[in-house]
């Protein structure tokens, strides 16, 4: 993918966002906005399972 000077900027904002959920969610929107779908879908895909392994370990540790 070639990307123009203000998508670069946009994706390094992204990169350089402090706060985790912050940062997935305009990572996200940087995606939705400049991605094929075939790219979308696989880190839909790769999102989905993190969050399942997240909430798996949330379960383990409360349980």
């Amino acid at each position: 993918m070639v990307m123009t000077e203000a998508q670069k900027k946009r994706l390094a904002e992204a990169k350089a966002e402090s706060d985790p959920q912050k940062r997935m969610i305009r990572m996200a929107v940087f995606i939705s906005d400049n991605c094929d779908e075939g790219v979308k879908q696989k880190v839909c895909d790769y999102m989905e399972s993190r969050i399942d392994l997240w909430l798996e370990s949330n379960r383990e540790e409360k349980g």
